[in-house]
């Protein structure tokens, strides 16, 4: 072989070394920046999607909740406040106290702070939660 020719083999063989030529399935490629901007984009759409269908995911999964949760929510709310009623409703007289009762229990009533008047069984009586008794208003008249 002669020299000239040896040296434009090497000059070709460099080139496709070093040259960004390629020989792929889709025939020769002279720049692999074209493929790697495909290879980014097709990468790009794909993150893109799997967001999207992620936050489609946790949209109806939020909202799913909100269906499931809402109506207990919404029952215990409704429970909390008619227990509120209920409550309130037993702590008032339910009798109004006769001043002729209201004056025989003042001298109880004022030894007993805290304490109040109620009916049970028929009579009334002051209550004195804090010690737990119940003291008859005739006791007084009658010893």
């Amino acid at each position: 072989m002669k020299p000239s020719t040896l040296f434009w083999m090497a000059i070709v063989l460099l080139l496709l070394t070093f040259g960004g030529c390629t020989a792929s399935g889709n025939g020769w490629q002279v720049d692999n920046g074209v493929q790697y901007e495909r290879t980014r984009q097709a990468g790009q759409t794909e993150r893109t999607r799997i967001e999207a269908n992620r936050d489609a995911l946790l949209a109806e999964s939020r909202e799913r909740t909100t269906e499931a949760v809402a109506p207990w929510a919404a029952g215990s709310l409704i429970a909390f406040a008619i227990a509120a009623v209920l409550i309130a409703w037993s702590k008032r007289p339910h009798r109004p106290v006769p001043q002729h009762v209201l004056m025989l229990a003042a001298p109880e009533l004022a030894q007993r702070p805290g304490a109040r008047l109620e009916v049970v069984d028929g009579e009334w009586n002051v209550v004195d939660d804090a010690r737990r008794e119940l003291v008859p208003v005739g006791r007084r008249l009658t010893g």
